[in-house]
Protein backbone atom coordinates (compact mmCIF):
# COMPACT_ATOMS: atom_id res chain seq x y z
CA UNK A 1 0.00 0.00 0.00
CA UNK A 2 2.76 2.30 1.16
CA UNK A 3 4.70 1.47 -2.32
CA UNK A 4 1.75 2.13 -4.63
CA UNK A 5 0.58 5.25 -2.96
CA UNK A 6 4.11 6.64 -2.96
CA UNK A 7 5.00 6.43 -6.23
CA UNK A 8 1.58 7.18 -7.61
CA UNK A 9 1.62 10.52 -5.52
CA UNK A 10 5.34 11.30 -7.15
CA UNK A 11 4.10 10.60 -10.46
CA UNK A 12 0.48 12.77 -9.98
CA UNK A 13 3.32 15.20 -8.49
CA UNK A 14 5.70 14.71 -11.62
CA UNK A 15 3.56 15.42 -14.57
CA UNK A 16 1.34 18.49 -12.71
CA UNK A 17 5.45 20.45 -12.16
CA UNK A 18 6.11 19.22 -15.65
CA UNK A 19 2.96 21.02 -17.29
CA UNK A 20 3.95 23.80 -14.95
CA UNK A 21 7.47 24.47 -15.71
CA UNK A 22 6.28 23.96 -19.52
CA UNK A 23 3.37 26.78 -18.99
CA UNK A 24 5.54 28.93 -17.35
CA UNK A 25 8.51 28.89 -19.85
CA UNK A 26 5.51 29.31 -22.19
CA UNK A 27 4.03 32.45 -21.05
CA UNK A 28 7.94 33.93 -20.20
CA UNK A 29 9.71 33.13 -23.37
CA UNK A 30 6.85 32.44 -25.66
CA UNK A 31 8.35 29.14 -27.37
CA UNK A 32 7.80 26.13 -26.86
CA UNK A 33 4.34 25.67 -27.21
CA UNK A 34 3.81 21.88 -28.08
CA UNK A 35 4.86 20.90 -25.15
CA UNK A 36 1.33 22.31 -23.34
CA UNK A 37 -0.50 19.41 -25.89
CA UNK A 38 -1.20 16.28 -24.52
CA UNK A 39 1.43 14.84 -26.78
CA UNK A 40 3.82 17.03 -25.92
CA UNK A 41 3.04 16.77 -22.30
CA UNK A 42 3.54 12.96 -22.42
CA UNK A 43 6.69 13.50 -24.05
CA UNK A 44 8.22 15.75 -21.80
CA UNK A 45 6.89 13.58 -18.77
CA UNK A 46 8.33 10.57 -19.39
CA UNK A 47 11.85 11.24 -18.92
CA UNK A 48 10.70 13.05 -15.70
CA UNK A 49 8.46 10.06 -14.73
CA UNK A 50 10.90 6.83 -15.21
CA UNK A 51 13.17 9.13 -12.98
CA UNK A 52 10.72 9.85 -10.36
CA UNK A 53 9.93 6.15 -10.49
CA UNK A 54 13.21 4.69 -9.94
CA UNK A 55 14.01 7.67 -7.00
CA UNK A 56 10.10 6.77 -5.64
CA UNK A 57 11.21 2.79 -5.82
CA UNK A 58 14.34 3.34 -4.00
CA UNK A 59 13.45 5.62 -1.35
CA UNK A 60 10.46 2.72 -0.31
CA UNK A 61 12.53 -0.17 -0.75
CA UNK A 62 15.18 1.65 1.62
CA UNK A 63 12.34 2.71 4.02
CA UNK A 64 11.23 -1.16 4.03
CA UNK A 65 14.40 -2.30 4.74
CA UNK A 66 15.36 -0.31 7.87
CA UNK A 67 11.58 -0.79 9.24
CA UNK A 68 12.41 -4.68 8.96
CA UNK A 69 15.97 -4.16 10.41
CA UNK A 70 14.16 -2.46 13.40
CA UNK A 71 11.77 -4.91 13.44
CA UNK A 72 14.40 -7.87 13.71
CA UNK A 73 16.26 -6.39 15.84
CA UNK A 74 12.99 -5.72 18.36
CA UNK A 75 11.65 -9.19 17.52
CA UNK A 76 15.13 -10.30 18.51
CA UNK A 77 14.87 -8.06 22.03
CA UNK A 78 11.84 -9.13 22.82
CA UNK A 79 12.53 -13.17 22.75
CA UNK A 80 15.26 -12.45 25.11
CA UNK A 81 12.89 -10.40 27.53
CA UNK A 82 10.74 -13.19 27.02
CA UNK A 83 13.33 -16.00 28.23
CA UNK A 84 14.03 -13.64 31.30
CA UNK A 85 10.87 -13.14 32.12
CA UNK A 86 10.07 -16.85 31.53
CA UNK A 87 13.10 -17.88 34.16
CA UNK A 88 12.39 -14.62 36.52
CA UNK A 89 8.64 -15.53 36.89
CA UNK A 90 9.83 -19.26 37.51
CA UNK A 91 11.85 -18.76 39.61
CA UNK A 92 10.14 -15.57 41.86
CA UNK A 93 7.03 -18.75 41.77
CA UNK A 94 8.96 -21.38 43.26
CA UNK A 95 11.68 -19.75 45.53
CA UNK A 96 12.42 -20.80 48.79
CA UNK A 97 10.87 -18.35 50.38
CA UNK A 98 7.56 -18.49 48.73
CA UNK A 99 7.59 -22.46 48.92
CA UNK A 100 8.82 -21.71 53.13
CA UNK A 101 5.96 -18.77 53.95
CA UNK A 102 3.07 -21.16 51.91
CA UNK A 103 4.48 -24.67 54.21
CA UNK A 104 4.54 -22.85 57.34
CA UNK A 105 0.47 -21.45 56.61
CA UNK A 106 -0.45 -24.78 55.87
CA UNK A 107 1.51 -26.39 59.14
CA UNK A 108 -0.39 -24.25 60.68
CA UNK A 109 -3.72 -25.00 59.09
CA UNK A 110 -3.92 -29.15 59.25
CA UNK A 111 -4.70 -29.51 62.46
CA UNK A 112 -6.98 -26.50 62.91
CA UNK A 113 -8.65 -26.54 59.66
CA UNK A 114 -8.37 -29.52 57.38
CA UNK A 115 -10.72 -28.35 54.75
CA UNK A 116 -9.20 -24.99 54.64
CA UNK A 117 -5.73 -26.41 54.16
CA UNK A 118 -7.36 -28.96 51.31
CA UNK A 119 -8.64 -25.76 49.84
CA UNK A 120 -4.84 -24.27 50.55
CA UNK A 121 -3.46 -27.00 48.83
CA UNK A 122 -5.53 -26.77 45.93
CA UNK A 123 -4.60 -23.47 45.54
CA UNK A 124 -1.28 -23.85 46.05
CA UNK A 125 -0.47 -26.60 42.89
CA UNK A 126 -2.64 -24.07 40.84
CA UNK A 127 -0.44 -21.44 40.92
CA UNK A 128 2.72 -23.76 40.55
CA UNK A 129 0.48 -25.71 37.22
CA UNK A 130 -0.19 -22.49 35.94
CA UNK A 131 2.95 -20.71 35.80
CA UNK A 132 4.26 -23.88 34.10
CA UNK A 133 1.55 -24.00 31.41
CA UNK A 134 2.54 -20.19 30.32
CA UNK A 135 5.87 -20.29 29.98
CA UNK A 136 5.44 -20.46 26.94
CA UNK A 137 3.05 -17.95 25.85
CA UNK A 138 3.67 -14.34 24.87
CA UNK A 139 -0.02 -13.63 25.60
CA UNK A 140 -2.42 -15.04 27.74
CA UNK A 141 -6.35 -14.84 28.46
CA UNK A 142 -7.37 -12.01 31.04
CA UNK A 143 -9.97 -14.55 32.42
CA UNK A 144 -7.02 -17.18 33.38
CA UNK A 145 -5.38 -14.79 34.64
CA UNK A 146 -7.75 -14.05 36.34
CA UNK A 147 -8.23 -17.54 37.82
CA UNK A 148 -4.73 -17.44 38.78
CA UNK A 149 -4.37 -14.28 40.33
CA UNK A 150 -7.59 -14.69 42.60
CA UNK A 151 -5.24 -18.66 43.81
CA UNK A 152 -1.89 -16.39 44.37
CA UNK A 153 -3.70 -13.61 46.23
CA UNK A 154 -5.96 -16.51 48.38
CA UNK A 155 -2.31 -17.82 49.40
CA UNK A 156 -1.11 -14.01 50.51
CA UNK A 157 -4.21 -13.43 52.06
CA UNK A 158 -4.16 -16.75 54.39
CA UNK A 159 -0.69 -15.27 55.42
CA UNK A 160 -1.45 -12.40 56.24
CA UNK A 161 -4.87 -12.06 56.96
CA UNK A 162 -6.06 -8.94 58.05
CA UNK A 163 -3.42 -7.25 57.24
CA UNK A 164 -3.92 -7.67 53.37
CA UNK A 165 -7.06 -6.18 51.14
CA UNK A 166 -7.07 -7.35 47.29
CA UNK A 167 -9.71 -6.47 45.49
CA UNK A 168 -10.11 -7.31 42.21
CA UNK A 169 -13.09 -6.15 39.81
CA UNK A 170 -11.82 -7.18 36.37
CA UNK A 171 -14.55 -8.31 33.64
CA UNK A 172 -14.87 -11.81 33.73
CA UNK A 173 -15.75 -11.90 29.70
CA UNK A 174 -14.39 -8.53 28.52
CA UNK A 175 -12.34 -10.49 25.47
CA UNK A 176 -9.08 -9.23 26.75
CA UNK A 177 -5.61 -10.55 26.67
CA UNK A 178 -2.67 -9.69 29.16
CA UNK A 179 1.13 -10.72 29.56
CA UNK A 180 1.15 -13.51 31.62
CA UNK A 181 2.02 -13.29 35.13
CA UNK A 182 2.12 -9.37 34.75
CA UNK A 183 -0.89 -8.78 37.13
CA UNK A 184 0.99 -11.28 39.60
CA UNK A 185 4.61 -10.12 39.34
CA UNK A 186 2.65 -6.40 40.43
CA UNK A 187 0.57 -7.64 43.22
CA UNK A 188 4.04 -9.74 44.78
CA UNK A 189 5.99 -6.49 44.49
CA UNK A 190 3.23 -4.99 46.30
CA UNK A 191 3.39 -7.10 48.87
CA UNK A 192 7.17 -7.65 49.05
CA UNK A 193 8.19 -3.76 49.52
CA UNK A 194 5.27 -2.66 51.40
CA UNK A 195 4.79 -2.56 55.54
CA UNK A 196 2.23 -5.29 56.08
CA UNK A 197 0.21 -5.23 59.57
CA UNK A 198 -3.20 -5.40 61.02
CA UNK A 199 -2.27 -1.52 62.43
CA UNK A 200 -1.41 -0.96 58.75
CA UNK A 201 -3.06 -2.86 56.20
CA UNK A 202 -2.04 -2.94 53.19
CA UNK A 203 -5.25 -2.65 50.17
CA UNK A 204 -4.52 -3.56 46.45
CA UNK A 205 -6.82 -2.87 44.05
CA UNK A 206 -7.02 -4.57 40.44
CA UNK A 207 -9.48 -3.09 37.86
CA UNK A 208 -9.59 -1.45 34.62
CA UNK A 209 -10.22 2.02 33.71
CA UNK A 210 -9.93 4.08 30.53
CA UNK A 211 -8.64 1.27 28.77
CA UNK A 212 -5.76 -0.15 31.17
CA UNK A 213 -5.73 -2.70 33.72
CA UNK A 214 -4.56 -1.00 37.10
CA UNK A 215 -2.89 -2.08 40.03
CA UNK A 216 -2.87 -0.15 42.75
CA UNK A 217 -1.93 0.22 46.49
CA UNK A 218 -1.93 2.31 48.97
CA UNK A 219 1.70 3.21 49.90
CA UNK A 220 3.99 2.19 53.13
CA UNK A 221 7.40 1.29 52.15
CA UNK A 222 9.29 -1.07 54.54
CA UNK A 223 13.06 0.03 55.65
CA UNK A 224 15.20 -2.27 53.24
CA UNK A 225 17.76 -1.69 50.52
CA UNK A 226 16.91 -0.96 47.08
CA UNK A 227 15.93 -4.22 45.70
CA UNK A 228 16.91 -4.28 41.57
CA UNK A 229 14.59 -7.26 40.92
CA UNK A 230 11.70 -4.68 41.27
CA UNK A 231 12.94 -2.34 38.79
CA UNK A 232 14.30 -4.88 36.36
CA UNK A 233 10.75 -6.56 36.40
CA UNK A 234 8.82 -3.70 36.24
CA UNK A 235 11.26 -2.95 32.75
CA UNK A 236 10.27 -6.29 31.78
CA UNK A 237 6.90 -5.45 31.72
CA UNK A 238 6.93 -2.30 30.43
CA UNK A 239 9.26 -3.60 27.21
CA UNK A 240 6.95 -6.76 26.97
CA UNK A 241 3.89 -4.77 26.37
CA UNK A 242 6.15 -2.02 24.39
CA UNK A 243 6.47 -5.37 21.74
CA UNK A 244 2.65 -5.77 21.37
CA UNK A 245 1.06 -1.95 22.08
CA UNK A 246 2.18 1.40 20.87
CA UNK A 247 0.33 2.59 24.75
CA UNK A 248 3.04 2.72 27.23
CA UNK A 249 2.42 0.98 30.81
CA UNK A 250 2.04 4.41 33.20
CA UNK A 251 3.98 3.89 36.42
CA UNK A 252 2.44 6.30 38.93
CA UNK A 253 3.80 7.22 42.36
CA UNK A 254 2.98 10.00 45.01
CA UNK A 255 3.37 10.33 48.59
CA UNK A 256 0.51 7.93 49.45
CA UNK A 257 -0.54 5.74 46.45
CA UNK A 258 1.79 3.45 43.78
CA UNK A 259 -0.01 2.63 40.32
CA UNK A 260 0.87 0.77 37.16
CA UNK A 261 -1.46 0.88 33.97
CA UNK A 262 -1.47 -2.01 31.73
CA UNK A 263 -2.64 -0.96 28.31
CA UNK A 264 -5.93 -3.59 27.85
CA UNK A 265 -5.58 -5.39 24.82
CA UNK A 266 -8.62 -6.68 23.07
CA UNK A 267 -8.73 -10.03 21.54
CA UNK A 268 -8.97 -9.26 17.50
Amino acid sequence: MRLVTGILGHLLYTVVAMFLINYATYLLFGWNENALSIEGMITYSIPAVIITFLIASFLTARQFFFAWRQAAIKEERMKREIIVSKFESLKNQVNPHFLFNSLNVLTSLVYKDPDLSAKFIKKLSEVYRYVLEVQDKELIDLQDELAFLRSFTFLLKMRHSDGLNVEIDLPENGNYLVAPLALQMLVENAVKHNVISQQEPLSIEVFIENGFLVVRNNLQKKEMKKDASVTVGLRNIIERYAFFTNQPVIVNETDHVFEVKLPALKVE
